[in-house]
């Protein structure tokens, strides 16, 4: 990413994949009157793993806030070393689970 945001070590903040040579954010949206064989994949449960959630060097991968979950093992894929600590954070500041979703820290 380069600049001031490549800077923090990976532990130093929540998004541990600072060394990233770019960034790619792909968004779309749809709306009930869509029919359901046109909507996206990520639109519906679908227990095939997601092809476009590729592997990083380290094991990193960056697909985050779908409706359904995966991949299998998603809190080191998404934070590495770093979930056991917001982990800690979600219990003490979000006890009662209000900010939830199917792959929410602490879900």
């Amino acid at each position: 990413m380069g600049g001031a945001s490549g800077r923090p070590e990976p532990g130093e903040t929540a998004y541990p994949h600072r060394d990233a040579t770019f960034v790619i954010d792909i968004g779309t949206r749809w709306t009930p009157r869509h029919p359901a064989g046109r909507r996206p994949p990520a639109a519906g449960p679908d227990p095939r793993p997601a092809p476009y959630a590729l592997p990083r060097p380290g094991g990193a991968r960056r697909i985050r806030q779908l409706p359904r979950p995966g991949p299998h093992d998603w809190q080191s894929a998404y934070y590495g070393d770093n979930y056991a600590r917001l982990l800690d954070v979600k219990r003490r500041y979000d006890p009662s689970g209000l900010f939830h979703y199917a792959q929410a820290i602490g879900t």
